[in-house]
């Protein structure tokens, strides 16, 4: 058999003959499963990571499975913030809180609770709360919240801009 350069461009091989040049025709060759599933595998991560952002309860789960204890102390502050407003029939999350380990428990910031004042609307409170690792509230504090900042523009800067 000549080598692969210097065969007639209009040759053809018989059948059953295995061409060298061309290793996957060789016998005892299979393609890797694996490579077919890393760009799945890819997408799903990539999937996760913007559900956790846009849904808070998918970002719940995880951190329950993830960091249970954690995710209890927060459980109890948000329980904390909603009941102890001023009127908890009227009250909702707007920031769902973030814990931070101390040395005997958790320290919750970034909740933001938004309650209906009578003859004002919406007040927007920043709650912070202290709990133990038992998951029981040690200390909690509010305070009016003036503005919460967002990445839309406003009305008014765009008149600016012009």
């Amino acid at each position: 058999m000549k080598p692969s350069w210097r065969r007639n461009p209009g040759e053809i091989q018989g059948g059953g003959e295995e061409d060298p040049d061309f290793p996957e025709q060789m016998h005892g060759h299979k393609p890797r499963r694996g490579s077919k599933l890393v760009p799945l595998l890819i997408f799903a991560v990539f999937a996760v990571f913007v559900l956790k952002d846009q849904f808070p309860t998918i970002d719940d789960k995880i951190q329950s499975l993830l960091h249970p204890q954690a995710f209890k102390a927060i459980q109890a502050c948000r329980q904390a913030a909603l009941t102890g407003s001023n009127n908890p029939d009227f009250t909702r999350l707007l920031e769902f809180g973030r814990a931070n380990k101390t040395q005997n428990g958790f320290f919750i910031d970034q909740l933001v609770i938004g309650e209906l004042e009578s003859g004002k609307g919406e007040i927007r409170k920043a709650v912070q709360c202290y709990v133990d690792s038992a998951g029981v509230i040690v200390d909690i504090q509010r305070q009016a919240v003036t503005a919460i900042p967002t990445l839309e523009s406003s009305p008014a800067s765009d008149d600016q801009s012009n």
